[in-house]
Parts: C-alpha cells; sequence; structure tokens
C-alpha cells in the first residue's frame, strides 16, 4: 500500500484522487496537499500546494493543470514546489484560473431528435 491515509474519506468528491507522475518524478494529485515518489525501492511522501478536486494533467515543463467543482481550468505558472518555503496562500498569484468563460454555457441543442 502506497499511504494508509490516501483518500480515507471515501467519498471521490472529497478525497485525493488523480494520481499523475510529473516530469519531476514526483506522484500528484487533486484535492491533496501529498505527493509520492519511489526512491530506492521505498515510497516517500512530501507535503506540496493544495490543487484541484477533479482531474489532473501537466506540460512539458512540468506545470500542473486541473479543476475544481467551481471552475473549469486552473494552472500552476511554475512547477510544484519551486518554493517550497513560500505559504501556500501567498502562491495564489502563480496558480491562476485559465479559463475565464462564464459557468453556465448553454448548449445549442441535440440536433438528433
Amino acid at each position: 500500500m502506497l499511504d494508509s491515509t490516501y483518500a480515507r474519506n471515501g467519498l471521490p468528491e472529497h478525497s485525493d484522487n488523480g494520481l499523475l507522475l510529473n516530469t519531476d518524478n514526483w506522484y500528484y494529485n487533486v484535492k491533496s496537499r501529498l505527493r509520492y515518489r519511489l526512491v530506492d525501492g521505498v515510497w516517500k511522501r512530501d507535503s506540496t500546494e493544495f490543487r484541484g478536486q477533479w482531474g489532473l494533467s501537466h506540460d512539458d515543463q512540468g506545470r500542473l493543470f486541473y479543476n475544481y467543482n467551481w471552475s473549469q481550468l486552473h494552472a500552476d505558472l511554475v512547477p510544484p514546489n519551486t518554493f517550497p518555503e513560500t505559504k501556500p496562500q501567498s502562491l495564489h498569484g502563480h496558480r491562476p484560473r485559465v479559463d475565464h468563460r462564464p459557468q453556465g454555457i448553454p448548449h445549442p441543442g441535440n440536433p438528433g431528435r
């Protein structure tokens, strides 16, 4: 078992999810402040910024992309843990909302009716 505390809540909406191997060889999650790495056959656990709720991806530079229930797309402008001594709330400007479209975009309808 990787971590006995992982997704302990049991409710997918409010539990760690989306393990993703990033370019820095750490596994990141959404809905979590933890990251994991396999070093010499032993899993290491480290803290990271809390991010997202559903889904996680990255680009070729290792910047993470994720969303929240209330917002479609956010991103880390710098790779994770670039500023480890910085408090997560002070990173707000480095983790902006990317998609600024209104949340209730109407569907054009179903042409197959």
